[in-house]
């Protein structure tokens, strides 16, 4: 007879797990950080929603499971990754065997937005990179003097590297200084102001 794996017991959910810091929860999103020391590891924890993950420092780990062997994931830095657990909850624990602090950031997607790109955004310096059943996700390099960026979808900007941008919203502007693995939630309308050092992601919710 198979195990009946029993939440308390065997694994905890994601949104318990003691290495994930959750920064914000909203009706479109929950976002959270993992910064995982070499050889420390995550309780079991259950992913039931689709998620999209930022690579901010390079990640040699193993994933272990109640059910099945364990496996090794790699992931370099600047990289991102797609999961489906919503179709397939993801129960896993998680060890870094690499030489450095693994770094991510994840991104679930909750409910629909109300607004969704037809198309894939043209912004100069945004290259798509994929797509899924819930997101787009771009590399973005601001190589020229900063320019406004007005964004009329929902998404999420994250920094690889320390920089600085301009955010313009219904409640003013303000200047931000990020270090690597922030991050700007965009919900229109809502306007960016890109410093020429700014190098990272961005992901659409569609």
């Amino acid at each position: 007879m198979a195990k009946t794996f029993i939440a308390g017991e065997d694994y905890c959910e994601v949104y318990v797990e003691p290495r994930h810091r959750f920064h914000l929860r909203n009706a479109y999103t929950n976002i959270y950080e993992i910064e995982l020391p070499h050889d420390c590891f995550t309780q079991f924890h259950r992913h039931a929603e689709d998620t999209v993950y930022f690579v901010i420092a390079d990640a040699n780990v193993e994933e272990s499971f109640l059910d099945k062997p364990s496996k090794l994931t790699t992931a370099s830095f600047g990289g991102t990754l797609c999961r489906s657990h919503r179709e397939e909850h993801l129960i896993h624990q998680v060890k870094n065997i690499g030489d450095n602090v693994m770094h991510m950031v994840g991104a679930e997607a909750l409910q629909r937005t109300p607004t969704v790109g037809a198309m894939p955004l043209t912004f100069e310096g945004f290259t798509q990179s994929w797509d899924s059943s819930r997101f787009r996700v771009y590399e973005v390099q601001a190589e020229a003097a900063p320019s406004p960026i007005t964004f009329a979808i929902f998404g999420l900007l994250v920094t690889l590297v320390e920089t600085t941008v301009t955010v313009m919203g219904d409640g003013g502007s303000a200047t931000v200084r990020l270090a690597p693995g922030c991050f700007v939630w965009i919900e229109p309308p809502y306007t960016v102001c890109l410093d020429r050092t700014f190098c990272g992601l961005f992901a659409e919710w569609i």
